[in-house]
């Protein structure tokens, strides 16, 4: 795609992308509205389910049953390479190199391809939680929540936009939602390290040590 487009994309992005529900709410509010979206995902379209979305029902069911955390591990691998991909061409390469521009830490070129990527394709799940995930990274906690809502709200079941809910709630020192949503990962994907850990030092913080 010539350099121009993309940059007229970007253009358009920035002015047109604008910070949904979420940062109009207080944060427990907004927790609470994130975190009711049922993990076991209802279809909202009409007809089938498309074959993509068969194959990630059948690799979050085999999640939630791994027996153990290498299997666990194999199968969110999976998952993981099912959430990235994406049908078109265009949006693929964005995301490509979106992600070089991540690991080289160019934040600001990351955050300009992966707006044209939410522009182009607003129902690509892996669009907004890579957003979400740079906005994090830059500290800029709001902006990330809104992509968070916005991956959650594509794919409920998204236990890495789950983790990064939990972490910036405690970061706002919400622990309540934060607990809530590590256990939410943990109904998802049971051997996560990531959410046992936070998990179970929450519930100390939450709940008590009981008697």
């Amino acid at each position: 795609m010539p350099a121009i487009i993309i940059a007229g994309m970007i253009v358009v992005a920035r002015l047109f992308l604008i910070p949904c529900a979420l940062l109009a709410l207080s944060l427990p509010a907004a927790a609470k509205e994130l975190l009711e979206v049922p993990a076991s995902r209802e279809m909202e379209k009409a007809g089938p389910a498309s074959e993509a979305e068969s194959h990630l029902d059948t690799l979050f069911a085999a999640l939630a049953e791994a027996r153990t955390a290498d299997e666990a591990e194999s199968v969110a691998g999976r998952i993981n390479r099912e959430l990235v991909t994406s049908n078109s061409p265009t949006v693929s390469l964005l995301m490509e190199r979106a992600l070089l521009a991540v690991s080289a830490e160019d934040y600001p070129l990351a955050l300009d391809l992966l707006d044209s990527v939410v522009l182009l394709a607003p129902d690509f799940v892996e669009g907004w939680n890579k957003r979400a995930t740079v906005y994090y990274l830059l500290d800029e906690l709001n902006l990330s929540l809104n992509d968070i809502e916005q991956t959650l709200r594509l794919e409920p079941r998204h236990y890495g936009a789950l983790i990064g809910f939990g972490l910036i709630m405690e970061k706002f020192e919400e622990k309540p939602a934060a607990l809530k949503a590590y256990r939410k990962v943990l109904s998802i994907y049971p051997h996560n390290e990531t959410a046992t850990k936070h998990e179970r030092d929450l519930s100390k913080d939450v709940e008590g040590v009981p008697l």
